[in-house]
């Protein structure tokens, strides 16, 4: 079975992979013969190294989709597997719009595996915001860039 693998780019829990898939594997329930993911980045690749497994990575394609590459990626991705293992934290709209698509298009396989990942700290305020409404005579400015 060819297993698509995404995670969202937070995602950096080698050990959770690994024991996922271990256990899916050690149990039957998934014949593996090759791996598919959508970063050169992602674990996948090193879980497929580490395996001797063949992994196939499907980048997006900014140059020809814009920035609906990493949808048409997904599509790819989906279309190229008969399987799909996601480690998604419920947020990330790219992972679970590839889970979607394997649940609409009836994949054989389709594990979601929920994550919690760290919060992300705010930078902080680099003031209380009054000296710009000072400046402007006690009209508010517009945001400023970050």
């Amino acid at each position: 079975m060819k297993l698509a693998i995404l995670h969202t780019r937070e995602f950096d829990d080698y050990a959770k992979l690994v024991a996922t898939l271990d256990r899916l594997i050690g149990s039957g329930s998934l014949p593996l013969t090759a791996l598919l993911t959508g970063s050169a980045r992602s674990l996948a690749v090193r879980y497929a190294q580490e395996r001797n497994l063949p992994c196939r990575v499907i980048t997006p394609n900014y140059a020809r989709y814009g920035s609906g590459a990493p949808q048409a990626r997904n599509r790819a991705l989906v279309d190229a597997s008969a399987g799909l293992l996601a480690f998604h934290d419920g947020q990330s709209r790219t992972t679970g719009h590839a889970v979607e698509l394997a649940r609409a298009r009836a994949l054989g396989f389709v594990l979601v595996v929920p994550v919690t990942l760290p919060p992300v700290s705010a930078p902080a305020p680099a003031g209380d915001g009054d000296q710009y409404r000072r400046r402007r005579g006690g009209r508010p400015l517009p945001c400023p860039a970050r």
